[in-house]
């Protein structure tokens, strides 16, 4: 996993904290592992960064 593939889930979760904590010990769990992320932990990173794009897109709030 490079830069480039964490930072736009950083950002897209940035305006939602509890995510981003979520987000974050994700990261670190797949970094501590030394392994390549699993299919189901690139769903799941991708369906929270899916969820805050979401609400900036429905209440422009976050």
């Amino acid at each position: 996993m490079n830069v480039a593939e964490i930072i736009p889930l950083l950002e897209a979760a940035i305006s939602d904290i509890p995510t981003l904590i979520t987000i974050i010990e994700n990261l670190i769990s797949i970094y501590k592992s030394g392994t390549a992320p699993t299919a189901d932990q690139w769903a799941s990173l991708n369906a929270l960064a899916a969820s805050v794009h979401n609400a900036v897109q429905t209440d422009g709030t976050k």
